[in-house]
């Protein structure tokens, strides 16, 4: 395959890779060793397309959330409602404070004749 090269900007090392993609470059050093990331070999230097490196950026922002993501948003949404709960009990008491209190009534003795 021959690829026109524009500039240095449209090569990335496997580190610079893995930081646009939000990866380890551990991560990244076994997708390029699997062929989940295609890599071009300069030399003695392992690359990676820039465009390459940014689509599997919008791939794995589009992907479906794995099992720890979904963990976090469930603990996330449960600290939520948990949140909102203290915060209306927290109203309520502020509300009943500031309430008027109810007038007693005055025990009105007749006068003596």
């Amino acid at each position: 395959m021959n690829i026109l090269i524009r500039s240095g900007e449209d090569l990335l090392s496997i580190p610079q890779a893995a930081e646009l993609i939000g990866v380890t470059r551990i991560t990244a050093w076994q997708w390029a060793k699997d062929g989940k990331m295609p890599t071009v070999t300069l030399g003695r230097q392992t690359l990676v397309l820039r465009p390459t490196a940014e689509e599997i950026k919008k791939q794995r922002e589009s992907a479906p959330v794995n099992a720890k993501n979904l963990r976090l948003e469930l603990k996330r949404a449960a600290l939520q409602k948990e949140l909102e709960q203290i915060e209306k009990q927290i109203r309520d008491k502020e509300q009943k404070s500031t309430r008027k209190p109810k007038r007693a009534k005055a025990n009105v003795v007749p006068p003596m004749t």
